[in-house]
């Protein structure tokens, strides 16, 4: 058995680490999630997150498919309501494009559309916001950072279409991007990718969602406190 073997059988389960280590009230952030609502329900019920935002640039895939991501999920019937790029500060969907793939998608993308789930479970802080969008996630980024949406779980499980540069994972293009806006999430959720330099694995691998293995990474002290503002005097 290699030594990462040895190391993945000596961490908690991901069910195991949030329940130890919750992020009450936070945001998960998955790029290329299609339907997959498995990071959401795992990170909702052990982790006590309530605001997810998916995106997923499939041209012609309906609005009605992205909608069915929530059913099963929680025990409320949800207030769907449609949201434009405005959302997140941007005047055309074209404009939350990274510019690789609006130059090649430009027509497709101008058809993108976006929609809010909201379930209320009959208090105030009881509720869940689900956001999704038909948009390049990379390209998007910058602009949840800039609308003060900032992710506490980042889930890496895809590697885009279209990317020549690398995709989620990694040093690619994503990594560079998430580098320039400096907000770091705290947590990755890592499966069929190559975590970011600076992350940790906290939890063994499960198995949920679409099959693949997955396990929860997290920022490294050292990165964190790089990033911390330096005293001065």
């Amino acid at each position: 058995m290699s030594s990462r073997g040895v190391k993945e059988k000596t961490l908690p389960s991901p069910e195991e680490y949030l329940k130890q280590n919750p992020i009450p009230g936070g945001l998960l952030y998955y790029p290329g999630s299609f339907v997959d609502a498995g990071p959401m329900k795992l990170f909702h019920q052990f982790g006590g997150l309530r605001r997810f935002i998916h995106m997923d640039y499939r041209p012609h895939t309906s609005q009605g498919t992205y909608q069915r991501t929530t059913e099963g999920v929680f025990d409320a019937s949800p207030e769907t309501t449609p949201i434009g790029p405005e959302k997140f500060r941007a005047r055309r969907w074209k404009d939350l494009c990274h510019s690789q793939v609006g130059e090649r998608w430009e027509e497709e993308a101008e058809r993108s559309f976006g929609f809010k789930q909201e379930f209320r479970f009959g208090g105030p802080k009881k509720h869940v916001d689900f956001t999704f969008m038909s948009v390049d996630a990379i390209g998007a980024w910058k602009f949840l950072i800039r609308a003060g949406s900032l992710p506490d779980v980042v889930v890496m499980c895809a590697d885009g279409l279209n990317w020549t540069e690398g995709g989620f994972g990694g040093e690619g293009r994503f990594y560079q991007e998430v580098k320039k806006a400096g907000h770091w999430p705290e947590f990755l959720f890592v499966g069929c990718s190559i975590p970011w330099p600076g992350y940790e694995q906290v939890s063994h691998s499960i198995v949920i969602g679409d099959g693949l293995p997955r396990s929860i990474y997290r920022r490294e002290k050292k990165a964190r406190s790089s990033h911390l503002p330096r005293k001065v005097g």
